[in-house]
């Protein structure tokens, strides 16, 4: 890893990172609105895909040392933030 000289220089790839992230979650929106196309409203609550995410990702983050539950707190609000989403927009869709 680098060597930084001020915290600012930390703080500049921070925010570098945090603007990818959210662009990537924009992306991952309008993959849910693709989905959503595709649902029916039942299937808009997948448990078993959800357990299915979850845990790939917890066992990617122990790997990646992460610290515990930071993946699966952040999975499980993204994941039922969508889910909200998805109820929201669904009717207009299927119009």
């Amino acid at each position: 890893m680098k060597k930084f000289e001020t915290i600012n220089e930390v703080r500049e790839l921070i925010d570098s990172i945090d603007d990818k992230i959210l662009n990537l979650i924009a992306e991952r929106k309008n993959l849910v609105i693709e989905a959503v196309k595709l649902k029916s409203k039942e299937q808009i609550v997948d448990l078993e895909r959800i357990e299915k995410i979850i845990q790939k990702l917890s066992k990617q983050a122990v790997e990646k040392k992460l610290p515990d539950g930071l993946v699966e707190k952040l999975w499980n609000t993204m994941i039922q933030e969508f889910i909200d989403y998805e109820t929201k927009i669904y009717d207009e869709i299927h119009k």
